[in-house]
Protein backbone atom coordinates (compact mmCIF):
# COMPACT_ATOMS: atom_id res chain seq x y z
CA UNK A 1 0.00 0.00 0.00
CA UNK A 2 1.41 3.38 -0.96
CA UNK A 3 1.65 6.23 1.56
CA UNK A 4 -1.15 8.02 -0.28
CA UNK A 5 -3.30 4.90 -0.11
CA UNK A 6 -2.64 4.74 3.61
CA UNK A 7 -3.56 8.38 4.11
CA UNK A 8 -6.76 7.96 2.10
CA UNK A 9 -7.68 4.89 4.11
CA UNK A 10 -6.73 6.67 7.33
CA UNK A 11 -8.92 9.61 6.36
CA UNK A 12 -11.88 7.39 5.58
CA UNK A 13 -11.57 5.17 8.63
CA UNK A 14 -9.85 7.27 11.28
CA UNK A 15 -10.90 10.83 10.61
CA UNK A 16 -14.18 10.35 8.91
CA UNK A 17 -17.23 10.66 11.11
CA UNK A 18 -18.56 7.66 12.95
CA UNK A 19 -22.36 7.80 13.03
CA UNK A 20 -23.61 6.71 16.42
CA UNK A 21 -26.76 4.60 16.55
CA UNK A 22 -27.57 3.26 20.01
CA UNK A 23 -29.83 0.20 20.29
CA UNK A 24 -33.06 0.63 22.22
CA UNK A 25 -34.32 -2.08 24.54
CA UNK A 26 -38.07 -2.49 24.95
CA UNK A 27 -39.75 -5.43 26.72
CA UNK A 28 -36.34 -7.15 26.84
CA UNK A 29 -36.14 -7.11 23.05
CA UNK A 30 -33.25 -5.19 21.53
CA UNK A 31 -34.26 -3.01 18.60
CA UNK A 32 -31.52 -1.65 16.38
CA UNK A 33 -31.13 -0.03 12.99
CA UNK A 34 -30.14 -2.32 10.16
CA UNK A 35 -27.64 -0.89 7.67
CA UNK A 36 -27.71 -2.11 4.08
CA UNK A 37 -25.56 -0.91 1.20
CA UNK A 38 -27.58 0.29 -1.79
CA UNK A 39 -25.14 1.63 -4.39
CA UNK A 40 -21.47 2.44 -4.83
CA UNK A 41 -20.17 4.56 -7.70
CA UNK A 42 -16.86 6.10 -8.72
CA UNK A 43 -16.36 9.05 -11.04
CA UNK A 44 -13.19 10.30 -12.71
CA UNK A 45 -12.56 14.05 -12.48
CA UNK A 46 -9.94 16.41 -13.89
CA UNK A 47 -9.02 18.66 -10.96
CA UNK A 48 -6.99 20.94 -13.22
CA UNK A 49 -10.07 22.16 -15.07
CA UNK A 50 -13.00 21.12 -12.87
CA UNK A 51 -13.93 24.47 -11.31
CA UNK A 52 -13.48 26.28 -14.62
CA UNK A 53 -15.69 23.73 -16.38
CA UNK A 54 -18.36 24.22 -13.72
CA UNK A 55 -18.24 27.99 -14.23
CA UNK A 56 -18.71 27.37 -17.96
CA UNK A 57 -21.78 25.22 -17.19
CA UNK A 58 -20.26 22.09 -18.67
CA UNK A 59 -22.02 18.90 -17.62
CA UNK A 60 -19.75 16.08 -18.86
CA UNK A 61 -17.20 16.55 -16.09
CA UNK A 62 -17.91 13.44 -13.99
CA UNK A 63 -16.98 10.27 -15.90
CA UNK A 64 -18.38 7.03 -14.42
CA UNK A 65 -15.83 4.33 -13.55
CA UNK A 66 -16.60 0.64 -13.28
CA UNK A 67 -14.45 0.02 -10.21
CA UNK A 68 -12.43 1.81 -7.57
CA UNK A 69 -9.53 3.53 -9.37
CA UNK A 70 -5.87 2.92 -8.62
CA UNK A 71 -3.72 5.62 -7.08
CA UNK A 72 -2.46 8.22 -9.52
CA UNK A 73 1.37 8.28 -9.81
CA UNK A 74 2.85 11.11 -7.77
CA UNK A 75 4.19 12.91 -10.85
CA UNK A 76 0.70 12.97 -12.39
CA UNK A 77 -1.10 14.43 -9.40
CA UNK A 78 -2.40 17.97 -9.41
CA UNK A 79 -2.23 20.09 -6.28
CA UNK A 80 -5.57 21.86 -5.92
CA UNK A 81 -6.24 25.11 -4.09
CA UNK A 82 -9.86 24.28 -3.24
CA UNK A 83 -11.69 25.79 -0.31
CA UNK A 84 -14.77 24.52 1.53
CA UNK A 85 -16.91 26.63 -0.81
CA UNK A 86 -15.25 25.04 -3.85
CA UNK A 87 -15.96 21.52 -2.63
CA UNK A 88 -19.59 22.41 -1.97
CA UNK A 89 -19.87 23.89 -5.45
CA UNK A 90 -18.55 20.62 -6.91
CA UNK A 91 -21.05 18.61 -4.86
CA UNK A 92 -23.99 20.76 -5.92
CA UNK A 93 -23.18 20.35 -9.61
CA UNK A 94 -22.52 16.64 -9.22
CA UNK A 95 -25.92 16.12 -7.59
CA UNK A 96 -27.65 17.86 -10.48
CA UNK A 97 -25.68 16.33 -13.35
CA UNK A 98 -24.21 12.93 -12.51
CA UNK A 99 -26.68 11.93 -9.78
CA UNK A 100 -29.81 13.58 -11.23
CA UNK A 101 -30.72 14.82 -7.77
CA UNK A 102 -30.71 18.00 -5.72
CA UNK A 103 -28.37 18.51 -2.81
CA UNK A 104 -31.01 20.72 -1.16
CA UNK A 105 -33.18 17.61 -0.73
CA UNK A 106 -30.60 16.19 1.67
CA UNK A 107 -29.35 17.22 5.11
CA UNK A 108 -25.64 17.51 5.79
CA UNK A 109 -24.53 15.38 8.75
CA UNK A 110 -20.74 15.75 8.65
CA UNK A 111 -18.02 17.44 6.65
CA UNK A 112 -14.28 16.75 6.72
CA UNK A 113 -11.21 17.92 4.83
CA UNK A 114 -7.67 16.62 4.68
CA UNK A 115 -4.21 17.44 3.36
CA UNK A 116 -0.55 16.97 4.17
CA UNK A 117 1.07 19.68 6.26
CA UNK A 118 3.39 20.42 3.33
CA UNK A 119 0.26 21.42 1.35
CA UNK A 120 -0.92 23.87 3.99
CA UNK A 121 -0.58 26.93 1.75
CA UNK A 122 -2.35 25.24 -1.17
CA UNK A 123 -5.67 23.98 0.09
CA UNK A 124 -7.62 20.88 1.06
CA UNK A 125 -6.77 17.90 -1.14
CA UNK A 126 -9.61 15.65 0.06
CA UNK A 127 -13.19 16.30 1.07
CA UNK A 128 -15.50 13.85 2.83
CA UNK A 129 -19.24 14.37 3.33
CA UNK A 130 -22.15 12.45 4.82
CA UNK A 131 -25.66 13.56 3.90
CA UNK A 132 -29.00 11.97 4.72
CA UNK A 133 -32.72 12.12 4.15
CA UNK A 134 -35.67 10.33 5.70
CA UNK A 135 -38.33 8.49 3.74
CA UNK A 136 -41.30 6.23 4.55
CA UNK A 137 -40.98 2.80 2.98
CA UNK A 138 -42.83 -0.47 3.53
CA UNK A 139 -44.73 0.94 6.48
CA UNK A 140 -41.70 2.26 8.36
CA UNK A 141 -39.48 5.30 8.51
CA UNK A 142 -36.01 4.73 7.05
CA UNK A 143 -32.93 6.86 6.54
CA UNK A 144 -30.90 7.04 3.34
CA UNK A 145 -27.29 8.09 3.97
CA UNK A 146 -25.09 9.30 1.13
CA UNK A 147 -21.32 9.25 1.56
CA UNK A 148 -19.24 11.33 -0.84
CA UNK A 149 -15.44 11.30 -0.89
CA UNK A 150 -13.71 13.77 -3.21
CA UNK A 151 -10.09 12.70 -3.76
CA UNK A 152 -8.43 15.46 -5.77
CA UNK A 153 -5.01 13.78 -5.54
CA UNK A 154 -6.20 10.61 -7.23
CA UNK A 155 -8.70 12.40 -9.46
CA UNK A 156 -11.91 10.65 -8.52
CA UNK A 157 -15.11 11.00 -6.48
CA UNK A 158 -16.77 8.15 -4.61
CA UNK A 159 -20.53 8.16 -3.96
CA UNK A 160 -22.13 5.48 -1.83
CA UNK A 161 -25.72 5.17 -0.59
CA UNK A 162 -26.77 3.13 2.45
CA UNK A 163 -30.19 2.58 4.00
CA UNK A 164 -30.82 2.41 7.75
CA UNK A 165 -34.06 0.78 8.83
CA UNK A 166 -36.12 1.21 10.83
CA UNK A 167 -35.14 4.73 11.86
CA UNK A 168 -34.52 4.70 15.61
CA UNK A 169 -31.91 7.34 16.34
CA UNK A 170 -31.99 10.91 15.08
CA UNK A 171 -29.01 12.28 13.19
CA UNK A 172 -27.93 15.88 13.58
CA UNK A 173 -27.76 18.20 10.60
CA UNK A 174 -25.35 21.03 9.87
CA UNK A 175 -26.55 24.41 8.64
CA UNK A 176 -23.42 25.90 7.10
CA UNK A 177 -25.21 29.18 6.43
CA UNK A 178 -25.37 29.74 10.19
CA UNK A 179 -21.74 28.80 10.78
CA UNK A 180 -19.49 31.78 11.48
CA UNK A 181 -16.35 29.88 10.56
CA UNK A 182 -15.48 27.84 7.49
CA UNK A 183 -13.06 24.91 7.54
CA UNK A 184 -10.21 27.13 6.39
CA UNK A 185 -11.08 29.68 9.09
CA UNK A 186 -10.95 26.93 11.72
CA UNK A 187 -7.59 25.76 10.42
CA UNK A 188 -6.20 29.31 10.43
CA UNK A 189 -7.37 29.71 14.03
CA UNK A 190 -5.74 26.42 15.07
CA UNK A 191 -2.52 27.54 13.46
CA UNK A 192 -2.37 30.58 15.75
CA UNK A 193 -2.71 28.55 18.96
CA UNK A 194 -0.09 25.89 18.34
CA UNK A 195 -0.58 24.37 14.90
CA UNK A 196 2.12 26.41 13.19
CA UNK A 197 4.70 25.49 15.85
CA UNK A 198 3.88 21.80 15.45
CA UNK A 199 4.13 21.90 11.65
CA UNK A 200 7.48 23.67 11.73
CA UNK A 201 8.81 21.39 14.45
CA UNK A 202 7.92 18.37 12.31
CA UNK A 203 9.30 19.96 9.14
CA UNK A 204 5.79 19.76 7.68
CA UNK A 205 6.07 15.95 7.74
CA UNK A 206 2.57 15.53 9.12
CA UNK A 207 -1.06 15.21 8.11
CA UNK A 208 -3.84 17.74 8.69
CA UNK A 209 -7.57 17.13 9.05
CA UNK A 210 -10.45 19.50 9.73
CA UNK A 211 -13.94 18.20 10.45
CA UNK A 212 -17.36 19.30 11.67
CA UNK A 213 -19.36 16.36 12.97
CA UNK A 214 -22.15 16.95 15.53
CA UNK A 215 -22.82 13.24 16.07
CA UNK A 216 -19.35 12.31 17.30
CA UNK A 217 -19.08 11.67 21.04
CA UNK A 218 -16.39 14.34 21.48
CA UNK A 219 -18.09 17.01 19.36
CA UNK A 220 -17.18 20.55 20.34
CA UNK A 221 -17.24 22.53 17.11
CA UNK A 222 -14.67 22.23 14.34
CA UNK A 223 -11.98 19.67 15.13
CA UNK A 224 -8.51 20.36 13.72
CA UNK A 225 -5.95 17.58 14.08
CA UNK A 226 -2.26 17.24 13.23
CA UNK A 227 -0.86 13.71 13.14
CA UNK A 228 2.29 11.90 11.97
CA UNK A 229 2.33 10.84 8.32
CA UNK A 230 2.49 7.21 9.39
CA UNK A 231 -0.49 7.61 11.71
CA UNK A 232 -0.61 7.44 15.48
CA UNK A 233 -1.38 9.82 18.31
CA UNK A 234 -2.21 13.38 17.38
CA UNK A 235 0.73 15.76 17.58
CA UNK A 236 -1.68 18.60 18.23
CA UNK A 237 -5.43 19.12 18.08
CA UNK A 238 -7.87 21.92 18.76
CA UNK A 239 -11.61 22.52 18.86
CA UNK A 240 -12.80 25.71 17.23
CA UNK A 241 -16.33 27.10 17.67
CA UNK A 242 -18.16 27.01 14.33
Amino acid sequence: MTMNSYLTLKFLTGLMVFILSSPITACSVEISENKESLTKHYYRISPEILLGAIDENKTDIFSPLGNAPDDIPVEQRYLVSWSQADYLKILNVMFETALKDKMSAWQLNSISFSMNCSEYKSGFQNGYFILFRKIHENGQDVRIARTIFVDARNKYIYVGDDIYSPTISDWSSIDLEKAKMSAEDALASAETIGGTSVRLREGNACHLSVRLSPDTASYNGWFVGYEPLGGGKYLFSANIAP
